[in-house]
């Protein structure tokens, strides 16, 4: 998939844009579900989100 640079990028735009080439039965979980439903994450989740890596805390 490609997002133009003009559009901001952002977790929420990642998955949009992921969603229109996956399959319907797919589902985001996890760190990115709560982040999308702006629930509480460990701040480190959180940072590796909005840098697009992954990683574990602690």
């Amino acid at each position: 998939m490609r997002i133009p640079a003009s559009v901001p990028d952002s977790l929420i735009t990642t998955c949009q844009a992921a969603r229109l080439v996956l399959p319907g039965e797919v589902a985001f979980s996890h760190e990115t579900a709560a982040l999308l439903c702006d629930l509480p994450v460990p701040d480190c989740l959180a940072a590796a989100a909005s840098s697009g890596l992954a990683t574990r805390c602690g």
